[in-house]
């Protein structure tokens, strides 16, 4: 190719990411991430290079570790050139390699193309775009539209074969020119569906594949003839060749042809869609929806799935199994078994949304609750899922709110009623006199259940009779609740609250807490960590009286999930994978001797003058019982906002005051023997 093109970059960057432990902080291994549809493969020497929806990766050890280069389009197409030289586009940007993949130089074609292919004949690019074929001589980047005879056809796919260039179009066939792009003419004898979506050329035969069908060439284009014995009613989306032998990428896995004969399918291990294939080093490499799998070019080409990477992905459930872990993550499942160092595929048969998502383990039983397709159940260890929402009064609600593991049931929260199974998921039995469950745990051997009203219910007998147990929360939003021994916390809009007595009493426990709202909790002997929707993870060791943050490292303060496996905590974030830290360098370094208590109580609110909403803060010097009113102006009491205990520290409660008219209003404060009072003004 031109290597004048090179003179014309704007940018280019080179980020080979190289990452180990830290003592002290988060760890989130990389590679080619899971978000990767995998759309092409290229060799080039040494290197498999890979593009995909989360961008463009490269390996030199046959796809056991992955690199990214800082690659700017996502998606992107690819096209080999000739030795380390690569092309590449995306929309309307086109980039070029001249060393395997590890800097590029990029240029911008015109708005409103968008480039779907590349290839270079001499000192020449071609780009095939949504308006015909492109062609630039000149390291100025001056592109001419080459219209004779396609009359701006869209143009998916373009190869060089000696010196003739053929371009497959979407309803019009093939074309080909011989004089460097200037004229095209039709070359669609034998083509009986013309919508093309890839050509590819094998020494003198030429291959490509349509809508519906695939077709071979043995004159150069002139003529072709059906080529689908074997692989009838496949959509073929590439096609590679090795030692005589080509291969197909379909919708339904991988096939095979030697020596021109008929197909056969070789997808021991997999039948995802193939929509890239890549000769290497002996094997083939194919890349799919699900990652890229490998197989020997020899014998019965059992294919086995490269490690894959869950950085700088949304992760929404994760779990501890079987010495290994489990995620749910961008709509997928993926498992690992060596401490997150590396992710496999693991959703067979699994289709659910995400998001918000529960993963529930119940001896060797795994089940998953969805927000929208109800609970998947995998027998085998995550390798194949199946629905497993039959209930006694037909099938159960499909949102999913929560699940949770007893001794010797299962509960599910859902968005109509509150269901168990003591079959680990074969059949459910609905509680009929509770609905809308956002949250489950059991302790002491009671059930409590958080309703999506914002209310705690508590149950003595498996759920035939329910109290209501909200003394002390004083909170209009509950988020989460979890339990560990006798010990029950609830996460609130201002803060997480405590029970020790069965849900009884609440009282809250915010000591080195912000902003909590949804919790995720997991427990290592009596070291209690809190996963929080916006402030990272937080560890306590005395019963949550005291918390404190461990984030160094933590690039995605928003915690999905967490889970202890191997002498490792493991954390799943929002948006940016799994991470872990080890369980010794955190609890060694945990200091929660209370820092900033208070020499006596102090009690304010802030805004104040105020419309409907104010928050009141007071701190303690120590433990006590408190309680805090509200008085209008003649003392007569409006509402109490706490009546339970508090720790020495800081503490807020948010106070609405839409119910009350304008005017001057007391808060009084009561710690013990001690009496604060307040004032504050509501004003609209």
């Amino acid at each position: 190719m031109n290597k004048l093109l090179l003179s014309a970059a704007i940018f280019t960057i080179f980020f080979l990411l190289s990452i180990h432990d830290v003592y002290g902080s988060w760890y989130a291994p990389q590679g080619l991430s899971v978000d990767g549809r995998v759309n092409e493969l290229v060799e080039l020497g040494d290197s498999l290079i890979a593009s995909t929806s989360a961008g463009l990766y490269y390996t030199t050890d046959g796809g056991a570790t992955w690199n990214s280069p800082g690659f700017y389009g996502n998606n992107a197409s690819m096209f080999a050139i000739s030795g380390d030289d690569l092309l590449s586009a995306s929309g309307s940007w086109f980039y070029v390699s001249l060393n395997r993949g590890r800097t590029w130089s990029y240029w911008y074609l015109n708005d409103g193309i968008t480039i779907y292919c590349m290839t270079a004949h001499n000192d020449t690019l071609f780009a095939g775009t949504n308006s015909g074929v492109y062609r630039v001589t000149d390291s100025a980047n001056n592109w001419v539209n080459m219209q004779s005879g396609l009359l701006g056809m869209y143009v998916g796919s373009i190869i060089t074969v000696g010196n003739t260039i053929f371009a497959g179009t979407y309803g019009g066939g093939i074309y080909r020119s011989t004089d460097e792009g200037s004229h095209w003419t039709a070359a669609n004898t034998g083509l009986s569906d013309l919508s093309v979506d890839v050509i590819t050329a094998f020494g003198d035969t030429l291959y490509c594949a349509t809508d519906s069908n695939a077709f071979r060439s043995t004159d150069g284009g002139r003529t072709w003839a059906r080529f689908t014995n074997g692989m009838q009613g496949k959509q073929v989306f590439c096609f590679a060749q090795n030692s005589g032998t080509v291969y197909a990428g379909t919708d339904s896995g991988v096939y095979a042809s030697s020596g021109g004969g008929n197909w056969s399918p070789v997808n021991n291990g997999f039948h995802d869609t193939v929509n890239a294939i890549a000769p290497m080093g002996g094997n083939i490499y194919a890349g799919t929806n699900n990652g890229v799998y490998f197989s020997s070019a020899l014998g019965n080409m059992n294919w086995t799935p490269v490690p894959l990477s869950l950085s700088g992905i949304e992760v929404d459930a994760l779990a501890s199994f079987g010495g290994g872990l489990i995620a749910v993550a961008g709509n997928s499942i993926y498992r690992s078994t060596d401490n997150g160092d590396s992710w496999f595929w693991s959703g067979q048969g699994y289709s659910g949304y995400s998001y918000n998502s529960i993963i529930a383990i119940s001896g060797g039983t795994i089940l998953i609750g969805t927000p929208d397709s109800g609970i998947y159940r995998s027998t085998d260890g995550g390798a194949s899922w199946a629905e497993a929402n039959n209930s006694d009064s037909g099938v159960m609600n499909r949102r999913i709110n929560a699940l949770y593991v007893s001794d010797s049931a299962v509960y599910a929260g859902t968005g109509l009623f509150l269901y168990v199974t003591t079959d680990n998921g074969a059949h459910w039995k609905h509680i009929n006199s509770i609905k809308g469950t956002e949250g489950i745990t059991l302790s002491g051997g009671n059930i409590f259940a958080m309703q999506e009203f914002n209310v705690i219910e508590r149950s003595s007998d498996g759920g035939l009779h329910w109290d209501t147990v909200m003394n002390g929360l004083q909170s209009p939003y509950l988020y989460s609740i979890s339990s560990t021994g006798n010990t029950i916390f609830v996460s609130a809009d201002n803060g997480m609250y405590r029970s020790t007595n069965n849900g009884a009493q609440w009282i809250p426990v915010n000591k080195g807490l912000n902003i909590i709202e949804r919790a995720a909790f997991a427990v290592n002997d009596s070291d209690i960590f809190m996963g929080s929707a916006y402030n990272g993870v937080f560890v306590t060791t005395n019963n949550g009286t005291t918390w404190v943050p461990i984030n160094d490292g933590l690039n995605d303060d928003q915690i999905a999930g967490l889970t202890i496996n191997n002498g490792y905590i493991f954390a799943g974030t929002y948006s940016d994978g799994v991470y872990r830290r080890p369980l010794y360098e955190i609890l060694n370094g945990v200091d929660e001797t209370p820092a900033n208590i208070p020499s006596g109580i102090t009690l304010a609110n802030y805004p104040n003058p105020f419309d409907n909403t104010t928050t009141i803060e007071y701190s303690l010097p120590q433990h006590e019982a408190v309680t805090l009113n509200v008085y209008d102006a003649l003392g007569r009491k409006m509402e109490t906002l706490i009546n339970g205990e508090s720790e020495a520290g800081a503490h807020n409660i948010r106070f609405s005051a839409q119910s009350l008219q304008p005017g001057v209003y007391f808060y009084r404060l009561t710690a013990g023997s001690e009496i604060k009072t307040g004032t504050m003004a509501i004003v609209r």
